[in-house]
Order: C-alpha cells, then sequence, then structure tokens
C-alpha cells in the first residue's frame, strides 16, 4: 500500500534486538551553543618560600623544629664571661655546682629590676600580679624558668639536690641558672608568641643585671673552690674590674 511507512534501516536493527534501549540526547538550547566552556580552576598549591611570616604564633613545638637557624638570645659582655665561667666549671669540675641557694635568687632580680623602673617602689613586694602587669615577658620567664629548670638547666648532681627540696626555682637559685635557661630558651617547648614576648622584654632586663652584676654574681659566694683553682680551671681571672 502507498499509504505505509517503509522502516528505516537503523530503526529496524533497534527492533531487532530487544531489551537495549538507546540513551535519549538531550536537547541542545541555543544558550548551550553560544556560551564559553567553564575553564577548570587549577587547586595547585604554591610554596611558601617565607615560612616565618606564615608561622602560627600560637603552636606549640620546640623552636629549633619551628624556625631552624634560630638564634640565641644574645648576652651582654659581662653575663656573657659569667657563662662562659660556668661552662668551663661545668665541664672541668662537673661534681663543682654552683653554691645552692644563690645569695640573690631570680625573685629578687625581678623584684629589684621592677623598682629601678619604678613600677613599685622598695617597700613593696614584686607579687604574680604585678610582675605580670609591669613585664608580662618577664613573668612569663619566671614561669618558663620555674618549670623546665630540672629538664633543661641543671646538671646531674644538682637534680638529687633539687629534687630534695622541691621549691620555686626562682626563689633558689640565681644569675647563673637564669642565664643556662636564657641559653637553653630555643629548646623548650613553648609557643612563639610567648618566646617573642621574652625576647622583647629581654635585652633592658639582662642589661640591668649586666650594669649591677657584682651585686648578683661574686665568684667566692658561687662555687666551693679557691680563687687559685678558680682561675686555673677557667683562665680567667675575673669580673674584680669592669670588662
Amino acid at each position: 500500500m502507498s499509504g505505509k511507512k517503509v522502516a528505516t534501516h537503523s530503526k529496524a536493527k533497534n527492533e531487532s534486538t530487544p531489551g537495549k534501549r538507546t540513551p535519549a540526547k538531550r536537547p541542545i538550547d541555543k544558550e548551550d551553543q553560544n556560551s564559553t566552556p567553564k575553564r577548570r580552576r587549577c587547586l595547585s598549591i604554591k610554596r611558601n618560600i617565607h615560612p616565618e611570616s606564615s608561622e602560627d604564633p600560637n603552636k606549640t613545638a620546640p623552636l629549633d623544629e619551628l624556625v631552624p637557624d634560630r638564634e640565641k638570645i644574645p648576652l651582654p659582655v659581662t653575663l656573657n664571661v659569667i657563662e662562659t665561667v660556668d661552662l668551663r666549671i661545668q665541664h672541668l669540675t662537673p661534681l663543682c655546682a654552683p653554691i645552692c641557694p644563690a645569695n640573690v635568687p631570680l625573685d629578687t632580680i625581678v623584684k629589684d629590676f621592677l623598682v629601678h623602673k619604678k613600677f613599685i617602689s622598695p617597700n613593696q613586694k614584686a607579687t604574680p600580679q604585678k610582675i605580670t602587669h609591669h613585664a608580662w615577658g618577664i613573668s612569663e620567664m619566671v614561669r618558663i624558668f620555674n618549670e623546665n629548670i630540672r629538664s633543661h638547666v641543671l646538671t646531674t648532681s644538682e637534680i638529687k639536690e633539687f629534687d630534695k627540696k622541691r621549691a620555686n626555682a626562682s626563689k633558689r637559685y640565681g644569675v647563673i641558672h637564669l642565664l643556662r635557661m636564657i641559653s637553653k630558651l630555643h629548646e623548650i617547648n613553648i609557643r612563639l608568641s610567648i618566646y617573642e614576648d621574652i625576647k622583647g622584654e629581654l635585652p633592658e632586663f639582662l642589661k640591668f643585671i649586666n650594669d649591677n652584676y657584682k651585686k648578683y654574681w661574686n665568684r667566692e659566694a658561687e662555687y666551693s673552690i679557691d680563687k687559685h683553682s678558680f682561675e686555673v680551671r677557667t683562665g680567667i681571672l675575673l669580673l674584680k674590674r669592669d670588662i
């Protein structure tokens, strides 16, 4: 018959394989034809060439791991000599520890500094609250000194004596142990923000001790050895004159 449509080849092929369905094609709109394809965003991470500028100030870890090549806090000339003396004594005469308690403990040095700065009067007590209020970095230094003296500052022979007393270190130890702690500050677990606060206030505090070292350090009162033995062991004639 003339009115009957003849099946095309493709249609006949589709009808001859039952169970298979050809996916429907989505009609193309005019907008799709005219729009430009979107570029894919690159998710690559750029390497930070300035690690110190993006360091989290609240991150806690040994400072030498967080910021490589961090310099130690420098000491004034006279205090550097005192530290050198102590290192030589530790090396050559390990059992000759500084006499404890020190004649002038760290707490007294801090109070003298606050008086010097006119934050408190000489007859006032340097309470933790006042130290925190007037010298936050110094207060944190004292806290770190008390918390870490056993693990980072004391020698083996000193630890035994420390364990017997169990008193606040800042009430028993003076400038020698303070300088030991400052030289090892980069090895102590401490927040970077706190380290920066200490570093900011220490230079003035150390200069004060350096200018008044005869009040806080005395050879005869620090080590239980005579003058001749001291000079032979350390090679330093010592601090009876300004350096």
